[in-house]
């Protein structure tokens, strides 16, 4: 994976881009297909102090559809933006991960209630012989 950690208003210190890396570094686990990471860290003067640093973290997956995951948070703290954009991802990969997985299911119980009928056989009819055999007697028959 290739992260880019890329500032505007800031300056991206060695501790903040170790902080960025271990956090997005973390995502892998839970989707090893992910080919790029871009984290775009931004300070705005703004009257509110509660808007000030703006985390937006951005991840392309590999594979053959490539999906594009982001997130942007904005708070007073630039580590709580990190964190909270981070946070916002995750839930993105799991959704994204249940979509995939759920179709899976769904056709694999397919196929298996398939094979399950095609497993199942109808006993053959008893012959009329064998039923007067086995007692019981024929009363209407179409």
């Amino acid at each position: 994976m290739d992260l880019i950690v890329h500032g505007r208003n800031v300056e991206v210190t060695d501790w903040i881009q170790e902080y960025v890396e271990k956090k997005v570094v973390k995502l892998e686990r839970y989707l090893p297909q992910i080919d790029d990471a871009r984290a775009e860290l931004t300070h705005s003067p703004t009257r509110s102090a509660n808007d000030r640093y703006t985390a937006q973290i951005t991840i392309w997956t590999g594979g053959h559809n490539g999906q594009i995951l982001r997130a942007e948070e904005s708070t007073s703290d630039i580590f709580a933006s990190i964190d909270t954009a981070v946070d916002k991802i995750y839930g993105q990969i799991r959704r994204y991960k249940g979509r995939r997985f759920k179709a899976k299911r769904r056709a694999s119980a397919a196929i298996s209630a398939e094979a399950e009928l095609a497993a199942l056989t109808v006993p053959p009819d008893l012959s009329e012989e064998e039923e007067e055999e086995a007692g019981g007697s024929l009363i209407r028959r179409k």
